[in-house]
């Protein structure tokens, strides 16, 4: 399969932006808010890219503030002139429960936030 194109994986994403670059885009910005694993995930696939001219980027996502997401996004259209693909693989580590039965109104609402609004901001 040949997908061509340009994508924003935000996340922990790592999986799909291997598959884009071994399926031949054109390339990828990996935006997380670890920037030191977007960096190691950027390089990683520039090994692995098949597209000659294949560009992998890093940027710095907080996708609990809208300004990063806004700063993000302006990132990739600057480097990319468009994005064809964009990935969200946001989530929230559950740090105080085990079953999500068990989670707080406050837990659970914050995890609504960022795996379903900040998708579509």
């Amino acid at each position: 399969m040949e997908v061509g194109g340009y994508a924003f994986v935000a996340g922990g994403g790592k999986a799909c932006c291997y598959a884009f670059a071994r399926e031949g885009a054109t390339g990828v910005v990996v935006a997380d808010i670890d920037i030191d694993a977007a960096e190691e995930t950027a390089s990683e696939i520039r090994a692995l890219a098949t597209h000659p001219e294949f560009l992998a980027e890093a940027v710095q996502l907080d996708l609990g503030a809208e300004e990063s997401i806004q700063s993000a996004i302006s990132y990739t259209t600057a480097i990319f002139g468009r994005v064809d693909y964009s990935i969200h693989c946001n989530g929230m580590p559950n740090r105080t429960c085990d079953l999500i039965a068990q989670a707080s109104f406050v837990d659970l609402k914050r995890l609504l936030e960022l795996d379903i609004h900040r998708a579509v901001v």
